[in-house]
């Protein structure tokens, strides 16, 4: 997958491989199911629930600015348009964790919380940060869109072979009670 991007003579580009690069994302395999194509959660005493359901996920306001006298950094708090769950934090964190050149790792946090995004940098490298952070989101949703494609092709192939074995328990059983009732007395 790539990204480009670039905000003030800055460019970037985001380079990823999901074929090279095995995810460190887990799911409740045994728990998933697929209902009218939407992949369902069955979590046992919450009953069912959709799984991977965030949508598109968009920065789109300016919150607050909070300064950090002594450490130098500020924090910069971003609404999004939703929640995300917690498969797309996870993507975020990948992409997060990667950065293109330029950019240096210990010198940015990001963080999600609710439908509140904030990243944690110097003042002086903001613009540079945040073109970063709003291209990761970006790379983010598209991560999402192949890791929930991806759950819906092996979700589809789990409940393929749990009607196949249904199947060929069924028919054995009604097997072994052929051979039950054809006996004689």
């Amino acid at each position: 997958m790539q990204g480009t991007g670039g905000r003030g003579g800055v460019q970037w580009l985001l380079v990823s491989d999901p074929a090279s690069e095995p995810r460190k994302i887990t799911h409740p395999w045994a728990d998933l199911s697929l209902r009218d194509d939407h992949i369902v959660w069955n979590s046992g005493t919450s009953g069912q629930a959709d799984y991977l359901a965030t949508p598109q996920v968009r920065i789109t306001a300016k919150k607050e600015a909070l300064v950090d006298v002594e450490g130098g950094r500020s924090s910069y708090l971003f609404q999004l348009n939703t929640a995300p769950d917690a498969v797309w934090r996870e993507c975020l964190a990948e992409v997060i964790d990667n950065p293109p050149a330029g950019i240096h790792r210990a010198d940015l946090r990001v963080e999600v919380t609710h439908a509140r995004l904030t990243l944690r940098c110097m003042p002086s490298k903001l613009e540079t940060k945040f073109a970063f952070v709003k291209a990761a989101v970006s790379e983010t949703n598209e991560l999402y869109r192949e890791e929930k494609e991806t759950v819906r092709r092996r979700v589809a192939e789990f409940d393929a072979q749990k009607q196949q074995a249904a199947t060929a328990q069924k028919t054995r059983s009604e097997s072994i009670r052929e051979r039950f009732d054809r006996l004689e007395l």
